[in-house]
């Protein structure tokens, strides 16, 4: 079966896909990093005076790029973690920490944190501090190693790789997934990422009852179906926009941000229009907006809209009215 890969290149877009590294507390048990030009977000936690190692294979003049990022809490109290690249043909550059392993005949790059100054990504979104920002060209073909560091106060941090986003489809409707874990790692409570989400469906739950009375009638089920999906679309419309006003509060805004208002908008259109069919008087009698319904539940996962559980909500919604409407 071919498998479909969305691919954008890294300038444009700044999504990344999460991954907990295992081990990589020594240089034989090193992470490796598959496809290092691809956008990876490799997040872990290190200890004071520990050391994290990754290692990944180039060829000569290939592109290499590599970021360390760490949560606005982090850089706030002083985690100022050290990057340390080691391979051929390297030039060295600075003198590691001696607890540092180095791999035979490797020469050895050492790049201390810059100055910390809050950066804006618009499609978590979220604010971070990028502490280190590497962009060069592997000098020979062979295997490299990077080591993270820190000596004295240890936090979290995302090794962050690569210039070009790819992703399968499935990859591409699990971002949203993958924004929560993200966000969990800078700092943030799973509760309060997913309270925006379900504010617009819990409110419109409790406005059904109050003006129904009930809405666990079967025959209103598509109706009650379709009204959920649609508030559900509403909630990521203002979960990104939350995210956005948090992330702006201590950023400032930059390109980026144009992701951001594109993924409010176009769920937030999604979700008026679904209410819109789902309120009209007889809609499932009319097959055209029953197919509409389905149309956008299909649209929805891949603009990040309804958390997966909404478009289904839709997609039912549209479907019940026209199995009953064919078989009387």
């Amino acid at each position: 079966m071919a498998v479909c890969t969305v691919f954008f290149v890294g300038t444009i877009t700044s999504a990344h896909i999460p991954i907990v590294p295992e081990d990589g507390t020594t240089l034989a048990t090193a992470t490796e990093i598959i496809d290092p030009w691809k956008s990876w977000f490799y997040y872990s936690e290190i200890a004071p005076g520990d050391s994290h190692y990754y290692s990944f294979e180039a060829m000569a003049d290939e592109r290499i790029r590599f970021m360390v990022n760490v949560p606005l809490p982090e850089g706030d109290r002083g985690f100022l973690p050290t990057f340390i690249l080691m391979g051929p043909g390297i030039s060295n550059q600075g003198t590691p920490d001696a607890s540092i392993e180095i791999p035979s005949g490797a020469e050895v790059m050492v790049i201390e944190s810059s100055t910390l100054e809050p950066e804006f990504e618009g499609f978590t979104p979220l604010s971070q501090y990028k502490t280190v920002d590497l962009n060069m060209s592997a000098p020979e073909t062979g295997t490299y190693y990077i080591a993270i560091y820190d000596g004295t106060i240890g936090g979290r941090y995302a090794l962050v790789t690569g210039y070009v986003e790819a992703y399968s489809i499935t990859g591409w409707i699990a971002v949203p997934l993958d924004a929560m874990i993200i966000l969990q790692w800078s700092g943030q409570n799973l509760f309060l990422i997913l309270l925006p989400m379900f504010i617009p469906l819990i409110l419109g739950l409790f406005f059904l009852v109050w003006r129904h009375r009930s809405v666990f009638n079967l025959q209103q089920l598509p109706s009650i179906l379709g009204t959920m999906g649609g508030l559900m679309f509403l909630g990521s419309s203002l979960s990104f926009f939350t995210q956005m006003v948090l992330a702006l509060l201590y950023a400032p805004y930059n390109w980026t941000i144009i992701a951001t208002i594109i993924f409010i908008t176009i769920p937030l259109l999604l979700g008026v229009v679904t209410l819109m069919i789902t309120h009209k008087e007889n809609w499932i009698q009319k097959k055209s907006r029953l197919l509409s319904l389905i149309i956008i539940g299909i649209i929805a996962p891949f603009v990040w809209a309804g958390l997966f559980i909404g478009p289904i909500f839709v997609i039912v919604a549209g479907i019940i009215p026209m199995i009953r409407n064919t078989s009387t």
